[in-house]
C-alpha cells in the first residue's frame, strides 16, 4: 500500500510539475510577445479597457494534448489506487471538456464575423469522450466543470440526461463581458458505456432570445427546459431541436 501511494504521489508531482513547466513557458511567451509588440499598439493599449497578448510560440491545443497524454497514461497503469484513478479521470475529463469549448469559442469567432448583427449562431460542436467515475450525475446540477473559461463566460447551472437514447449536457449562463446576454451550451453524446460518453453529436451555444441578463435552468418536461432570466422572464429551450421556442408544447 506504502508503495502504490508513492507512486500516486509521483505521479500527481509529476503532473502538476508539468503544469508549471507549461505556465512557464507560456509566461515566458507572452512576454516576449509583449516585448516585441510595435509602439502603436502599446500607445492603443494605454485608451483600451483590456490588452490582449497572443504569443504565437505557444499552441493551447498542444499543451491540452500533452496534459491529456499524461494522465491517460497514469490511468493505464493497473497498480494506481483507486483514489489516485478518480484524480487523472477528474483531470481528463476536464481537460477534453476544455479543449471541445476552446475549439467552439474559435468557431463562433469565424461565424459572428460573417453574420449579421443581431443574428442567432448556432454551432456544430462535436465534443470529444469523456471518462466519469459510476453513475453519470443527472437533472440539475448545481456543481460542474464549466465548459467555458471564466474570462469567456458566467454559468448559474446545468443540466445533465439521456433524451431519446441520447446523452444532453446543457450549461446555462451569460457572457462575461456582455451580462445581459444569456445563452445555453449544450454538449451531446449517443451513448455511455463502462463510465465513457463517446459518439459525439453535434451540439452548439444558443443565445437567448432576449437580453434579460444571464439564464439559469429551473425544470425540466418532455424534451423542454425552462430557464429563467435574471430579470425574471422565462423562456424555454428544446433540447431535441436545440432552440428556443415560443412557450412549452
Amino acid at each position: 500500500m506504502q508503495s502504490i501511494t508513492n507512486l500516486l504521489g509521483a505521479k500527481r508531482w509529476g503532473l502538476l510539475l508539468g503544469i508549471g513547466a507549461v505556465g512557464i513557458l507560456a509566461l515566458v511567451g507572452w512576454r516576449i510577445g509583449a516585448a516585441s509588440a510595435p509602439p502603436s499598439a502599446v500607445a492603443q493599449g494605454k485608451n483600451s479597457t483590456s490588452v490582449i497578448s497572443t504569443p504565437t510560440s505557444i499552441d493551447p491545443f498542444a499543451i491540452e494534448q500533452m496534459l491529456m497524454a499524461t494522465a491517460a497514461a497514469a490511468l493505464a497503469d493497473p497498480t494506481l489506487s483507486e483514489h489516485g484513478r478518480r484524480i487523472y479521470t477528474d483531470e481528463l475529463q476536464t481537460l477534453r471538456e476544455q479543449t471541445t469549448s476552446v475549439a467552439l469559442a474559435r468557431t463562433r469567432v469565424a461565424a459572428t464575423k460573417t453574420a449579421q448583427p443581431g443574428t442567432p449562431v448556432a454551432l456544430n460542436v462535436t465534443p470529444g469522450p469523456i471518462s466519469t467515475m459510476g453513475p453519470l450525475p443527472s437533472g440539475i446540477l448545481r456543481r460542474f466543470n464549466p465548459p467555458l473559461p471564466g474570462q469567456t463566460a458566467i454559468f448559474t447551472n446545468a443540466w445533465r440526461n439521456e433524451v431519446d437514447g441520447v446523452w444532453v449536457s446543457t450549461y446555462a449562463g451569460a457572457y462575461t463581458q456582455n451580462g445581459d446576454q444569456g445563452f445555453i451550451y449544450v454538449l451531446r453524446w449517443q451513448s455511455w458505456e463502462g463510465g465513457i460518453l463517446t459518439d459525439p453529436l453535434p451540439g452548439g451555444l444558443f443565445d437567448a432570445p432576449v437580453q434579460g441578463g444571464a439564464l439559469t435552468i429551473t425544470a425540466y418536461t418532455a424534451g423542454v427546459l425552462t430557464l429563467e432570466t435574471q430579470d425574471g422572464q422565462t423562456l424555454f429551450f428544446d433540447v431535441r431541436s436545440l432552440a428556443f421556442i415560443p412557450e412549452q408544447q
